[in-house]
């Protein structure tokens, strides 16, 4: 593991307003280079120093300035509020709804499921034009109004999912998320989703709102909007360990709505995905904003700003339900749903953009002390992402937006070798054959010592795609046989993890 600094001194000068004063700020280095072998963390530090005789105050960011909030009251921000794009809204129906869950597919369809009522899913094309409403699937055995809080697509059947909660006179008896067609044609197929009892059923304290399913994990996310936990569950109803997940960014805040993955971009992979949460003041109960986290609840430090600040509706009263990054353009386009006191309907927004999922950054703002400096701890992940360069640039700005200085990024991931044999924690080695494949992949594991291994097959997006044995092995040499028939062609990594040891092999498939 190395790093390069490539250090050249920038220098910008911006007149800030008050009391007139020069800031001079520069970035340490401006670019700055970092190898990693897969599975390697690096934390190299950015300095940003002040050589004006006034404090800079400064926010970071990716591509341009748009406003993001700290602390539980979402203090003051940096830049403007966002852009709104387009509005589609009951004046544009002629008639009033109730729209909640919001998702995308890959070829930018647009679904909207009404949250109670008519149990009704609204098509839209990705510019907002009305294509039709169908009913779509619900339950209601144990309770007679089901409502719908949530609805995501599943890119590996071409399905939707619905979340379906039966509930009467404020008692929750059992939510479930329930498999239909695109047009609505329900399968069948269910997943009843865990609700923390307080006391028999159907008392509860939690209320598990939206979903949304993410392909790199094979995982629907929710949230408990009750208790600010975020929810993982798989298609066969398990919850993986570690979840729940306490959602606690934002003291004194409350989460609610839907829950959307958002990709992280083409390197993400299962480290890349971003979920989307709605989230406002609790004491105002206006959820007026959208933050990002990842997959384990962590707060990624973006907050925006789509609705009260940005669409102005009844005097800024705006309450977001639902979220969907657009998968034509993630960082261009984020759709929400929103209720106000009077319309209700589906906005969209140029978002605060996303920076790199490889990257991790200490702090989001700050200030730069007059005549001083302050420093920005990076922490770049390889992960499991495919061998090759990762580029980004880091843009610091003042609070309005202005440009200061810049450090362009490069993540370099090169792949990772066996181990050797002789170390005091054993060795680990594997083999695939044949290679390429258009049949059966045997894959040949040894261990030294015995112990628990994990051995799957990712794409080139760090995806899993087939998970080949995950429990004990014993010390010896082990087969493991894969059907390559059930993958599409191209390149992938089979990834062995044993104890302090990863071991990966480049294979292809080809037909």
């Amino acid at each position: 593991m190395w790093a390069d600094f490539h250090a050249l001194r920038l220098t910008t000068l911006v007149v800030l307003g008050g009391p007139q004063a020069l800031a001079q700020v520069t970035a340490q280095p401006d670019s700055l280079r970092v190898v990693l072998v897969q599975g390697q963390d690096a934390n190299p530090s950015v300095s940003l120093t002040n050589a004006s005789t006034a404090a800079v105050a400064f926010c970071l960011d990716f591509d341009r300035p748009l406003q993001r909030t700290d602390g539980p009251a979402f203090g003051a921000g940096c830049g403007s509020p966002g852009e709104l794009l387009a509005i589609f809204d009951s004046g544009d129906l002629g008639n009033g709804w109730l729209p909640y869950g919001i998702t995308m597919t890959p070829d930018g369809r647009l679904f909207v499921a009404e949250w109670a009522g008519g149990q009704r899913t609204y098509e839209l094309t990705d510019d907002f034009m009305f294509v039709r409403r169908f009913f779509h699937p619900f339950v209601s055995e144990l309770a007679p109004f089901p409502r719908t809080s949530g609805v995501t697509y599943h890119a590996a059947s071409g399905m939707l999912w619905w979340t379906n909660a039966e509930e009467s006179a404020g008692a929750l008896y059992r939510v479930l998320l329930l498999e239909g067609t695109l047009d609505g044609v329900a399968t069948g197929r269910r997943i009843r989703l865990p609700i923390p009892p307080t006391g028999p059923p159907p008392t509860n304290s939690g209320y598990p709102n939206g979903a949304s399913y993410d392909p790199a994990a094979g995982r629907f996310y929710y949230v408990d909007a009750q208790n600010n936990t975020l929810w993982a569950i798989d298609t066969t109803g398990t919850v993986p360990d570690g979840y729940p997940m306490t959602l606690d960014a934002y003291p004194g805040a409350h989460y609610v709505g839907n829950v959307v993955d958002a990709f992280g971009g083409a390197e993400g992979g299962v480290q890349g995905v971003r979920l989307e949460l709605p989230v406002g003041v609790v004491l105002d109960n206006i959820f007026d904003r959208v933050t990002v986290t990842d997959a384990t609840g962590r707060d990624l430090g973006y907050d925006e700003t789509p609705l009260a600040e940005v669409i102005a509706l009844n005097n800024g009263t705006a309450s977001v339900l639902g979220a969907a990054r657009s998968r034509l353009d993630p960082n261009g386009v984020l759709y929400v749903t929103y209720w106000t006191p009077g319309p209700a309907g589906v906005a969209a927004v140029r978002p605060v953009p996303l920076g790199p999922s490889w990257l991790a950054l200490s702090a989001w703002s700050g200030t730069v002390p007059a005549g001083g400096s302050a420093d920005i701890t990076l922490t770049f992940s390889a992960g499991q992402r495919a061998p090759g360069e990762y580029r980004s640039t880091l843009v610091v700005e003042d609070t309005l937006g202005a440009v200061l200085a810049s450090a362009a990024l490069t993540l370099v991931v090169e792949a990772d070798t066996p181990a050797e044999p002789g170390t005091a924690g054993g060795s680990a080695s594997m083999s695939v054959a044949p290679n390429p494949s258009s049949g059966e992949l045997t894959i040949i594991v040894t261990l030294e010592l015995p112990g628990p291994a994990r051995v799957a097959l990712h794409d080139l997006l760090g995806r899993e795609v087939a998970l080949v044995r995950d429990g004990p092995l014993g010390a010896g040499r082990h087969v493991l046989l894969v059907d390559a028939r059930a993958l599409p062609p191209g390149v992938y990594i089979a990834a062995l993890r044993a104890a302090d040891f990863a071991v990966h092999r480049r294979l292809t498939v080809t037909r």
